[in-house]
């Protein structure tokens, strides 16, 4: 398998929230780019975010003081969805059960969008040992888009990682490897476990 890496920049989506009414219609109308940007992000930047919360929904909801709504929206791993308009659906849900104060001014939520660029690189992974190696030296780039974003791009709904091992008959290491990224906090944290576990 030819390894892939993706970059992204910011981009305004003219979409804005001043209070929890606005904030869940933009919900249902931001692109699917913008759930990407403010979700998937925290795994990549976590060295710059100042905040323990998961996503930047969730941060947005404590600073305005919807606590309830923002520790749920807090424990949403975007991981553990395949398909990011059910992650949209189960933000949307979380809102219309928690409906109070809906039109109290807030601070101003600009939703974003990540314009991402895919790229493949010249790198082949063809067995576990490649795998490894792979792994030890692979940027932080090519490794959120093999074990991370890949799945969104996949009709499998599945990472290249997973299918990689998968295709070399490791599908039980997949599984093993699968819920060692729900659980870590960040990529750095994944790539030791992840060795750690081929190393065995």
């Amino acid at each position: 398998m030819r390894l892939k890496t993706e970059v992204w920049l910011p981009e305004y989506t003219h979409f804005k929230a001043q209070n929890l009414a606005q904030f869940l219609e933009c919900l249902r109308k931001i692109p699917q780019d913008s759930l990407y940007y403010h979700t998937y992000r925290h795994m990549f930047y976590y060295r710059l975010l100042s905040t323990d919360f998961q996503n930047s929904f969730a941060f947005w909801l404590y600073k305005n003081n919807f606590l309830v709504l923002a520790e749920k929206f807090s424990f949403i791993n975007p991981l553990k969805f395949k398909d990011l308009e059910d992650l949209r659906k189960e933000f949307i849900r979380l809102i219309t059960q928690n409906l109070k104060d809906v039109e109290r001014p807030t601070s101003t939520f600009y939703f974003l969008k990540a314009n991402r660029k895919i790229f493949t690189l010249k790198e082949e992974v063809k067995n576990l040992e490649d795998l490894r190696e792979a792994l030890k030296r692979m940027s932080l780039n090519s490794l959120f888009y093999f074990a991370v974003s890949s799945r969104l791009v996949n009709e499998e709904g599945e990472s290249d990682l997973f299918i990689f091992l998968k295709s070399i008959g490791k599908e039980e290491l997949a599984k093993r490897l699968e819920s060692v990224l729900y659980s870590s906090l960040n990529l750095e944290s994944f790539r030791e476990r992840a060795l750690a576990l081929l190393n065995l």
